[in-house]
């Protein structure tokens, strides 16, 4: 039988990130905007909670997986208790462009096997976190997977643009400024602004902020640091300056999106 391999092939890894896994009783779910830098997995057992994107409303009903890409601006809207499963994580490129949407999933037979062993796992922890993070994985990757090609949007592929997102990336607790960036990349500053502005949509600064206010959206809601702290280790002068730019960008304060759940 003829061997059929992928040798010498560059395997793609997503680089999926687990940030939060729970499953529990929620009271009261009324939210005008849950919007946030990371993927989330929803899968409920009760009939009526409900979240609307735009114009579109889903019922989160059972037997339905419910993927919300990064940024999505959705509500969510149910007053009586019900019972949600619900997973947070990241993903690299290009699952890290995916325009902001909501998608319905039916749950698969083998799907709902892996979900009831996950729910069991959260119910009976095991003493190592190892093997439930490792079915957690397998379930992120299942409904990335089921992701349409065409609403993926593909990263920049400037040479110059990614050495200077890295950079970016590594120290934006830095005054960054479009010389330094222009350096990095070996260009005037007006030509490499129109180079980075092409590749990404966004003006050297104006992505600047928008990554500060994405690590301090995982400080917020991942760590115990007070908001000052958070504006400092994000890159943010003062408080006051880091409330503003993270309200503008995000339609919600520090604050109250640090109260948001689920």
């Amino acid at each position: 039988m003829k061997k059929r391999h992928l040798e010498g092939k560059e395997y793609y890894n997503p680089n999926i990130r687990i940030l939060l896994c729970r499953l529990e009783v929620i009271e009261h779910w009324k939210y005008l905007n849950l919007s946030a830098p990371f993927w989330r997995i929803y899968a409920n057992f009760n009939k009526d909670a409900s979240i609307t994107s735009g114009k579109e409303k889903y019922l989160l009903e059972p037997g339905k997986f419910f993927l919300i890409s990064p940024d999505t601006e959705y509500s969510s809207d149910h007053d009586n208790p019900f019972e949600h499963f619900y997973v947070h994580f990241q993903a690299g490129e290009p699952y890290d462009f995916c325009p902001g949407k909501i998608y319905s999933f039916d749950i698969s037979v083998e799907e709902q096997q892996l979900l009831n062993t996950i729910i069991e796992y959260i119910k009976n922890p095991p003493e190592s976190i190892r093997t439930v993070s490792m079915q957690l994985l397998v379930l992120c990757y299942t409904l990335l997977a089921r992701v349409p090609q065409s609403d993926l949007v593909e990263s920049w592929n400037d040479r110059r643009v990614i050495e200077t997102v890295n950079f970016i990336e590594k120290n934006m607790q830095q005054k960054i400024t479009n010389e330094t960036l222009a350096e990095i990349a070996g260009m005037s500053q007006n030509a490499f602004a129109r180079l980075f502005k092409e590749q990404t949509g966004m003006s050297p600064q104006n992505f600047l902020a928008h990554k500060r206010v994405t690590k301090a959206c995982m400080l917020l809601r991942y760590s115990k640091h007070s908001i000052e702290d958070v504006a400092e280790m994000s890159g943010f002068c003062d408080r006051y300056y880091f409330t503003r730019v993270f309200t503008n960008l995000r339609n919600i304060s520090p604050a109250a999106f640090r109260k948001l759940n689920h």
